[in-house]
């Protein structure tokens, strides 16, 4: 079993450009391979914009707020989990390959045991390695955990202390936790976006509620983001969709980091999100049948736009192998899993946006890159 990062540089101008970039393919959990591909548009992983220099101060307060803390101990938390062998780790190598072989390096993962806990990994007694602290958003309790599988460093959790279902949608709380923690993230140098699966169609493996942060590069920003800076918009505050996009989805752009006070930003968050919410669920009463089970949908977060984006399956199942893959928010995000090698390479011949068109929901008749007819700032 072995990992390796893998960099492909696709040609601008055609379907495949939407989704092109890294490949990861390593033995990852239960001694399994594993492959992930990073999808970005040509190739440059960056956003189109810049969206920071040196760390910022907080907004108006003098002194580190809870979530200054929290980010301030993943380093310290990630590196004990390491070491005590309860957080595990497959580290990676990287090298460029423009649309022709790809030559990549390799090195073993390492294996390691890994302390479970009977009524689940998100219940206490926490695990030492994993455990970072305990954070409250008004009357919401959450505790923080570092990611027990990690292909990158520093993949975290924010969990709600009470067992809440991951079918239920992201509260007010919720959301204002997630962007605090990116901000602070963003004041000490570290890039964060987050994903939230809700329901057993979106990916997600455990039924306790827990919102994801995954870092990303020094001015980076998720491949999706991308194809969301291109669309000019006609009217601000309004939700849009991407028309090179073949699968239903909303977008909400957010207003620029710092340019408002931090809880009007927080309340347009909430708002776009319960109009997003909204968006998909009309979109969804319009399908002939629906998918069994409760409604799933994936949700990203970064700081300049919102994305919801409705399931009708889990996993996508491939033409040629009969291969199925499994896709979670960081498939719509740009990133994709398979098993072993050769499937990498039926995952390629098949194109990333099949896959995801394959486990999302049909777009909506007459809906384009103009504005979704759902005001959110027009109050």
């Amino acid at each position: 079993m072995e990992l390796a990062w893998v960099r492909l540089n696709y040609s601008p101008g055609t379907a495949n450009d939407i989704y092109p970039i890294f490949c990861l393919r390593s033995g990852l959990i239960r001694r399994i391979g594993v492959a992930v591909i990073w999808c970005c548009a040509h190739c440059d992983f960056r956003a189109n914009h810049k969206p920071s220099g040196p760390p910022e101060q907080n907004h108006g307060m003098s002194e580190p707020t809870q979530y200054d803390n929290i980010i301030s101990k993943l380093d310290e938390t990630y590196s004990n989990g390491r070491a005590n062998g309860n957080l595990l780790f497959f580290g990676s190598s990287v090298t460029t390959h423009s649309d022709g072989g790809v030559d990549a390096s390799h090195k073993p993962p390492v294996s390691k045991p890994v302390v479970s806990n009977p009524d689940g990994p998100f219940s206490p007694p926490y695990v030492p390695g994993l455990y970072v602290d305990q954070l409250k958003e008004e009357e919401e309790d959450y505790v923080v955990l570092m990611n027990k599988y990690c292909v990158v460093p520093n993949h975290f959790l924010l969990v709600t202390k009470e067992f809440k279902r991951q079918t239920s949608p992201l509260t007010p709380q919720d959301l204002a936790a997630a962007y605090k923690l990116m901000s602070a993230g963003r004041r000490q140098g570290k890039n964060f976006f987050m994903f939230y699966n809700c329901g057993p169609l979106s990916g997600s493996s455990q039924p306790h509620k827990h919102l994801q942060f995954m870092p990303i590069p020094e001015e980076g920003a998720p491949p999706i983001e991308k194809l969301a800076q291109r669309q000019r918009l006609e009217v601000d505050g309004k939700a849009f969709v991407i028309p090179s996009l073949p699968y239903a989805h909303h977008v909400f752009r957010l207003p620029a980091y710092r340019s408002r006070p931090l809880e009007e930003i927080l309340d347009t968050i909430t708002q776009a999100f319960i109009s997003l919410l909204d968006l998909t669920f009309q979109m969804m009463r319009q399908l002939p049948a629906l998918p069994e089970g409760p409604p799933a949908y994936n949700v990203l977060l970064t700081f300049d736009h919102l994305y919801v984006i409705p399931r009708g399956r889990a996993e996508h199942t491939l033409s040629r192998g009969g291969v199925d893959i499994p896709v979670n928010s960081l498939g719509f995000a740009g990133m994709l899993i398979t098993k072993s090698e050769e499937e990498q390479g039926l995952l390629i011949e098949e194109g990333p946006l099949a896959i995801l068109n394959g486990v999302g929901l049909p777009v909506a008749e007459g809906e384009s890159c103009s504005t979704v007819e759902s005001s959110i700032l027009d109050d």
